[in-house]
């Protein structure tokens, strides 16, 4: 499947609108949504570069793996006006970031609840203020390219956002964007591209089935074939150094807390045990908060990024030593992907 998805920009003199197709939300969709949104944004900051294979794919985008990603401020108000009605509050967007000189943002939404144009336009310009351009009189305002990824998709969920601004000598611009469908993947294809954030969603296209009461044990049978296949791409993948450790048991351990959200008793123990791992909250965000925690004193950044260091060396020697490797192999390990001196490596294989 090739998405393609570049911003489209037009102009034209005619007059158009269409109502928005709306869900009726319950209380459990709307807190499961949240969820959903959770590991999206723990995926963004902790597995950033995972993510560029995901612009490759939607936007047609050739960068590489270790391309230089700059997440950008995603909370804005819509005005810094004095005075300004109560009601206009800040906005967060999911993930906004600059690859290059291109500005790129990502929705991660589970139901179409009729908002999202409106929220997008108000992203773009948050986005757009924040990153202006000032000249004499004159202000230039980069929209970013957009796009809604829907983590569960039906019938009623829309195939484009589309945003049209209309200016009072009757110009309409029109600012619309493919959304991506998750559940338009296939695992094989998943793989193949290395949209490997999206792994942690693919069983929602099963969880109507798998939340029956009357799933029989053949159909539970195929979902562990299909998660198992994941599991195997993931392991090849890192073989392959396509992944890195603290990448690959984030990957599995989101997958569980998807999982968890919406099974229980048997069939979560089924399902979660394919993957392995943590569920809700993985070891390597535990392992960057301490590590956050402990760099304080020295400055917050600092202690993030040593925190992200020591996690990926602690997964790093921990699966090298579940799949059998020698001390020569993760002592070469360390030094050449993390760095390290023999001594800092030597400790560190101790320590664990």
């Amino acid at each position: 499947m090739n998405n393609n998805n570049g911003n489209n920009y037009k102009i034209s003199n005619s007059k158009s609108g269409r109502k928005a197709d709306k869900e009726t939300l319950t209380g459990d969709q709307i807190s499961t949504d949240n969820d959903f949104d959770n590991v999206f944004k723990s995926m963004k900051r902790n597995n950033t570069n995972l993510f560029i294979p995901v612009i490759n794919d939607i936007f047609g985008r050739n960068y590489r793996m270790d391309e230089k990603i700059t997440l950008l401020p995603s909370e804005g108000d819509l005005t810094n006006i004095a005075g300004a009605e109560a009601d206009i509050n800040s906005r967060t967007s999911d993930f906004l970031l600059r690859i290059q000189d291109e500005l790129y943002l990502l929705e991660c939404q589970s139901y179409n609840d009729g908002s999202m144009a409106i929220r997008i336009a108000e992203y773009a310009f948050i986005s757009a203020k924040q990153n202006a351009v000032w000249e004499n009189g004159r202000v230039i305002l980069e929209m970013p390219n957009y796009c809604v990824i829907y983590v569960k998709n039906n019938g009623n969920t829309p195939r484009y956002t589309s945003i049209t601004y209309q200016f009072p000598n009757g110009k309409l611009v029109n600012y619309d964007a493919k959304n991506v469908m998750i559940g338009d993947y296939t695992k094989e294809e998943i793989l193949q591209k290395r949209l490997y954030p999206y792994i942690p969603y693919y069983i929602l296209r099963y969880e109507k089935e798998i939340k029956s009461d009357k799933v029989s044990n053949e159909f539970l049978e195929f979902i562990e074939a299909e998660l198992e296949f994941l599991s195997e791409g993931l392991h090849e993948a890192m073989k392959n150094n396509d992944l890195d450790v603290f990448d690959y048991n984030n990957i599995k351990a989101f997958t569980n807390t998807i999982i968890g959200h919406f099974t229980s008793g048997d069939k979560k123990e089924r399902l979660v045990n394919i993957m392995g791992g943590r569920i809700i909250t993985t070891e390597a965000d535990l392992i960057l908060q301490k590590g956050i925690e402990q760099g304080i004193e020295q400055g917050i950044e600092q202690g993030f990024e040593q925190g992200i260091k020591l996690g990926k060396i602690k997964q790093f020697i921990e699966t090298s030593k579940d799949f059998g490797a020698d001390e020569d192999y993760i002592m070469n390990g360390l030094v050449t992907k993390f760095d390290l001196s023999l001594d800092e490596a030597k400790e560190q294989l101790q320590s664990i």
